[in-house]
């Protein structure tokens, strides 16, 4: 079985380095030291840790034999690249679209043109109603209180006959 590191001891290494960059809190620093003194394998890493640091900071740098220069990007080449990659995304998308077009109109029923003439029948059967049930209804009879004013004779009520009904 392999041997876990301990919640602890993970923070403590991690703090060990954050120390040697300065970028330790003065609490967590308290931790620290509190940890070290109580766990002898953290203390020899830290030891180890901070020893490698000292001796690569303290080595001089060292400059390379010769000259490297990474080659140049051409702008041209990346525009270029991304165009081309562009329409070719595009094309895709396009042909998808058709073909999933074509193959949704190539499996419709044989009924369905049928069908539709019906509902359209059907519609228009509809709106006629409507337009009788609204025409027949703006011929309403004015109400007893609008026929009525003094001393004056109350006309004939007007009947309105819905178009198209005896025909």
């Amino acid at each position: 079985m392999r041997n876990r590191v301990p919640d602890e001891c993970a923070r403590a290494a991690q703090w060990v380095s954050l120390r040697l960059d300065r970028q330790l809190s003065d609490f967590e620093e308290v931790l620290l030291e509190a940890h070290l003194a109580r766990c002898p394998d953290c203390k020899a890493l830290a030891a180890n840790v901070i020893g490698l640091t000292g001796a690569l900071r303290a080595a001089p740098l060292e400059q390379p034999a010769f000259t490297f220069e990474a080659p140049r990007r051409t702008r041209g080449r990346t525009v270029a690249l991304r165009a081309v990659s562009t329409a070719a995304a595009v094309a895709v998308v396009g042909l998808s679209g058709l073909v999933s077009l074509q193959l949704s109109a190539s499996r419709t029923r044989p009924g369905a043109a049928a069908d539709r003439k019906v509902i359209g029948l059907k519609e228009r059967q509809m709106d006629e109603l409507n337009g009788l049930a609204q025409r027949a209804s703006t011929a309403v009879r004015p109400s007893l209180a609008e026929q009525v004013t003094v001393g004056a004779q109350p006309s004939a009520p007007a009947l309105a006959v819905p178009r198209g009904i005896f025909r």
